[in-house]
């Protein structure tokens, strides 16, 4: 029961960080190519490294206008935001049970469908017939047939 609940509140947290990212993520998505942006300090650097951020002269400080590859970066983490989320959500499912449940329910329609749609036809069984067929087989010389009497009692050499 433990780890049930650990495994809920890990999906729980999983489905809140992509709920959280994809909320930002549709506010980044939206940007005009005019919009300045702030930025933090620390990161703005890079930002304008990979092209995701453009210095401009119209931005106050620590603004910048988003770069040529924003679009791609910010389309990649909706991607990557939303594909959180639904692993989120099934991790959880699975983790309450709904995955026996779902596997019961398609087995049941699994059966339902069977014999709903089965042929009413009487099924034909076509049986082989048997052909005698004459092979040559050669004994073994020294070897004495199975017999199950010799099984019984004291080894037939041991006297």
């Amino acid at each position: 029961m433990r780890s049930q609940r650990g495994g809920a509140a890990g999906a729980a947290a999983l489905m809140l960080i992509g709920a959280s990212n994809l909320a930002t993520g549709v506010r980044s998505v939206n940007i005009a190519d005019t919009a300045c942006m702030p930025q933090v300090p620390l990161i703005a650097p890079f930002g304008v490294h990979l092209d995701l951020l453009v210095e401009s002269e119209l931005c106050p400080e620590h603004s910048y206008l988003p770069g040529l590859n924003f679009g791609r970066f910010a389309q990649s983490f909706m991607v990557l935001s939303a594909t959180t989320l639904i692993a989120g959500l099934v991790v959880l499912l699975l983790g309450l049970g709904v995955g026996l449940y779902a596997r019961q329910a398609a087995k049941t329609a699994r059966d339902w469908f069977r014999t709903r749609l089965s042929d009413a036809r009487p099924a034909t069984l076509t049986v082989p017939t048997h052909v005698a067929v004459t092979a040559l087989v050669v004994a073994t010389p020294g070897r004495r047939p199975y017999h199950p009497l010799q099984r019984r009692g004291p080894p037939a050499l041991s006297c």
